[in-house]
């Protein structure tokens, strides 16, 4: 099991380029299984390329009584291995937005400080096939996926940092990471707050999935291939969205206006429409902006001639359509 899992990890990083022998890597562990057995596997895959690797650990203040015990363990770690360890500690508001979303932002703006100081390139997280699975689940629940279904992508770029997140565990099922820790006696830590179902994600993870998982043992895999191709068909999409927008519109940059011819608006399908409207307002800045585009295009069809929104005033002109910024 130990020989297959590594040979799994190493064929992720090969097909998708994650790692080479000249990168900076920086672990980001938990200390709970899915990190620690990334870890350790990357120690080994080090043995093979000869990439400098160090180890992140985020404190989120939030089980205060487990985090001494998570600290003890990741200096531990990092002195047995002989490697750097870079701890952070962050505050978590319990008001506003969600605990779940705060400690994601706030750990991924810890890990890029850490990287970033110290000259690492490349952050791997642990992610597996399951939070993938979860993920999507999550996104059909919450949304209404106009555009995917969502995805954990296997790497991304941090916007202008110069730094690439890497999930070589991605594929890698978590029954299988427990299994490998079992086999080679690696200890790991125990993170209370998983088993608590009021988050949303616990929920899918201990409610959801094993239900689904009796009507299909390959559901994890499945709701993973759905992604992929969700994330290939809405790139398709957004480069006909962006020929769409050249084709039938006008922009003067000068006056932040574009002037939409709808005669050749109205030929395309309504998702392309859709994505236009959507690529219009991303231009503006405008974020989050599902609502706008739906009231733009049911004021497209009106009888009105005037719209004013949120920053942005819709015009009609005959057959043109004029979206300005205000």
């Amino acid at each position: 099991m130990s020989k297959l899992l590594f040979e799994k990890f190493l064929t992720n990083i090969r097909e998708n380029k994650l790692i080479s022998p000249t990168d900076r890597v920086l672990a980001a562990v938990s200390c709970g299984p899915d990190s620690v057995c990334m870890l350790n596997l990357l120690c080994t895959l080090r043995k093979k390329l000869g990439f400098d690797l160090g180890i992140a650990y985020v404190n989120h203040n939030l089980r205060p009584s487990e985090v001494k015990n998570e600290l003890k363990f990741i200096t531990k770690t990092g002195t047995d291995l002989r490697l750097p360890v870079y701890i952070r500690s962050v505050k978590i508001r319990r008001t506003g937005a969600g605990i779940e979303a705060q400690a994601r932002k706030l750990r991924y703006n810890s890990l890029s400080e850490i990287a970033a100081a110290n000259n690492y390139n490349i952050i791997a997280t642990g992610h597996t096939l399951d939070d993938l699975a979860e993920t999507v689940l999550l996104n059909i629940a919450r949304s209404t996926c106009e555009e995917g279904v969502g995805s954990i992508p296997v790497k991304r770029a941090l916007d202008g940092a110069g730094i690439t997140v890497v999930r070589p565990l991605l594929s890698t099922g978590k029954q299988e990471i427990l299994d490998y820790l079992k086999n080679r006696r690696i200890k790991y830590c125990h993170d209370s707050s998983n088993l608590d179902t009021n988050f949303s994600r616990n929920l899918i993870r201990h409610r959801v999935l094993p239900e689904l998982r009796k009507l299909n043992p390959k559901i994890r895999e499945h709701l993973a291939s759905l992604s992929r191709w969700s994330e290939e068909k809405e790139s398709c999409f957004e480069s006909l969205a962006q020929t769409a927008l050249k084709n039938s519109c006008r922009c003067n940059y000068n006056y932040m206006q574009y002037t939409i011819d709808l005669k050749k608006f109205f030929k395309y399908n309504s998702y392309l429409r859709w994505k236009l409207i959507k690529n219009i307002f991303s231009g503006f800045g405008v974020r989050d902006c599902s609502k706008l585009i739906d009231e733009t295009l049911r004021f497209i069809t009106s009888a009105k001639n005037i719209l004013p929104l949120k920053n942005i005033l819709l015009k009609k002109k005959g057959s043109l359509l004029v979206i300005k910024k205000r």
